[in-house]
């Protein structure tokens, strides 16, 4: 993975725009960048686990995320300091017949479900720039809370909630901004940690 961010920063540098004296970017520019990431690997781990089990049926899988947003200072004409907020979630539904304490037959729903919120301080350096392009390195560190839930109306069963053991989320990544106008645009990211691989959406800037 880290050849493949040494790759894409060496390929921002040969395609994208020369710099000129007009910048989409200065000091003193706000940016502001609302995003869905790719993949949501809690989600895909449940359908390679339990997909391929075949234990029970009604068998449901659902994701959502990584979705986030961030926001970022520029403190200079080519560094940025800001912040990173993330949600990632999963859940996995069944039911599994049964019978009750009259002996007749009853199916109890069962739900399990992980979710996790990024919260991180992030350092932006930005290589390359023209008056609608924005190419920038970034690094952020900062909070992580991950949770695993099991629910079910069995009365047998026992619904639970307990905290991940690891606090500590961080991000490496590259990616980069076209600006559609003077403020609105669309940018795309790729990293390692923090939430998805991918990541695109829009991109603002004041």
């Amino acid at each position: 993975m880290k050849k493949l961010l040494l790759s894409i920063a060496a390929a921002a540098f040969l395609f994208a725009p020369a710099e000129s004296n007009a910048q989409a970017i200065e000091k003193g520019t706000i940016l502001i960048d609302a995003y869905y990431g790719f993949p949501n690997w809690t989600k895909s781990i449940m359908e390679t686990t339990y997909t391929n089990a075949g234990s029970s049926s009604d068998i449901g899988i659902s994701g959502i995320g990584p979705v986030g947003g961030r926001l970022e200072y520029m403190v200079g004409g080519k560094i940025g300091i800001g912040a990173d907020v993330n949600f990632t979630g999963a859940s996995i539904n069944f039911k599994e017949a049964d019978v009750d304490t009259s002996g007749a037959p009853v199916a109890y729903d069962y739900e399990y479900s992980e979710s996790v919120i990024r919260a991180m301080v992030e350092f932006s350096w930005h290589f390359v720039g023209s008056d609608n392009f924005d190419a920038y390195l970034t690094f952020g560190a900062g909070y992580r809370n991950k949770t695993y839930a099991f629910q079910t109306n069995d009365p047998d069963g026992t619904s639970t909630s307990i905290e991940g053991i690891n606090p500590l989320a961080m991000r490496l990544g590259v990616g980069g901004r076209y600006f559609f106008t003077d403020n609105i645009g669309a940018g795309v990211e790729l990293g390692i940690g923090g939430g998805g691989n991918v990541r695109a959406g829009l991109a603002m800037k004041f």
